[in-house]
């Protein structure tokens, strides 16, 4: 089984286009050209690995609640990389601790630069 599309974009909304982690949050598509396409960085981790001899691989999980956006987390590559190499120092219950802190820290995020959106930034908005 795959991951599920709305999965994907669960995980990849909750996540404001940052690397969830806090010393990182990285700005996970590369968009400096004009030439060629955007590159995403991003890269959706399991929290619980999704193959036997992965790191953090739980074998009484389905695998529907392997591959839920509950289980995912999305991250740059290089922290990616990190978290599975350092299997004892990112156990399950940090990584969901740093997924739910980054969600909020979106969230606050959001909430705090909405007010610095001024009206001829909602008009030029609102007229395209």
């Amino acid at each position: 089984m795959t991951i599920t599309t709305k999965n994907q974009k669960l995980v990849c909304l909750e996540s404001g286009n940052r690397c969830a982690m806090k010393n990182c949050r990285i700005i996970l598509i590369i968009d400096k050209t004009l030439n060629d396409d955007k590159v995403i960085i991003g890269e959706l981790a399991h929290i619980q690995g999704d193959k036997p001899h992965s790191a953090r691989y739980n074998s009484k999980m389905e695998e529907k609640e392997r591959n839920s956006h509950r289980n995912l987390i999305l991250l740059c590559s290089n922290c990616h990389k990190m978290i599975d190499d350092q299997p004892n120092t990112y156990t399950v219950d940090i990584l969901i601790n740093i997924k739910k802190e980054h969600a909020l820290w979106v969230i606050k995020s959001s909430e705090k630069e909405i007010v610095n959106v001024t009206f001829k930034e909602l008009k030029l908005v609102t007229d395209f």
